[in-house]
């Protein structure tokens, strides 16, 4: 699923939980009773306030949250990402909640940065020059339209997240035993035949979102609990964080494509990290 960043308001710098810790696990983030520590941590407009004897966000807008604070993340270690959430309106809420990958430099990485699609590697048959909208590939049955050519590619898939990229194939036509592939940009600058290249995938959209995929929200409490490990190249999902991030944030999306009076709330939301 895509999902295109709007108005994202920098927020938390760690969510808080009020359960102990479960064996073997850590609390990255955790749920608190202090609203006004709240406050400072979350941006947007959020109310803090006592539902049912607890102390809850509350958002009836739709524009996104993230958290504050960078959070490392590292290979063979699990993220869990639970929360607990309440429709308050007539309209149940539809809520996104997951998490934005990024790399060591700390810059997003987006669905076509990592989402490697195995066996796709080939080489340039011809010069790729600045400007052109057409490249030629040695042929490789695993191209199609509508994905993205990353440049300059090893194969140890050291260069992931590769940036080194045009998004997006529109055509894929055999040509000559090679393969020429339409482009819906010209090439930002110039690349020699046998340049490496390789193709990646747009699947799962600008976000991951572990945790949540806009479900309806019921007018009860009910807690949700998933998680998410570093993925290995091919590896693509809500529980992959993509490959090459090393940071993530948390982001929540409420009251997707509100409409009518839809208002969300949650409490006890929580990052835990588990071997």
């Amino acid at each position: 699923m895509k999902r295109q960043m709007f108005g994202i308001v920098a927020g938390v710098s760690a969510f808080f939980m009020t359960s102990g810790l479960i064996a073997g696990e850590e609390p990255l983030v955790k749920w608190g009773a202090d609203a006004s520590v709240l406050q400072k941590q979350w941006g947007g407009k959020i109310k803090y306030e006592k539902l049912d004897n607890k102390l809850c966000g509350v958002v009836d807008n739709k524009s996104g949250i993230v958290s504050k604070k960078f959070i490392p993340v590292e290979a063979g270690k699990k993220y869990t990402l639970a929360g607990t959430f309440k429709s308050l309106g007539e309209a149940p809420s539809k809520i996104y909640y997951g998490f934005i990958c990024y790399d060591k430099k700390k810059r997003q990485v987006a669905h076509y940065h990592s989402n490697v699609i195995l066996g796709s590697a080939t080489t340039l048959a011809q010069e790729c020059k600045k400007g052109d909208k057409a490249i030629i590939i040695k042929a490789n049955k695993k191209w199609k339209k509508n994905h993205a050519i990353a440049f300059n590619v090893k194969d140890d898939f050291s260069d992931l997240p590769n940036r080194d990229l045009i998004y997006k194939i529109t055509k894929v036509t055999p040509k000559d035993g090679d393969m020429e592939l339409q482009l819906s940009a010209p090439a930002r600058k110039a690349y020699p035949a046998e340049t490496k290249v390789r193709m990646h995938s747009p699947s799962y959209g600008t976000y991951i979102y572990t945790t949540l995929v806009g479900p309806k929200i019921p007018k009860t409490w009910k807690t949700f609990s998933k998680s998410a490990t570093l993925a290995k190249p091919g590896q693509m999902g809500w529980k992959f964080l993509r490959p090459g991030t090393a940071f993530v944030k948390i982001v929540i999306l409420p009251n997707y494509a509100k409409k009518k009076d839809e208002k969300i709330a949650f409490t006890d939301l929580s990052l835990k990290v588990s071997e």
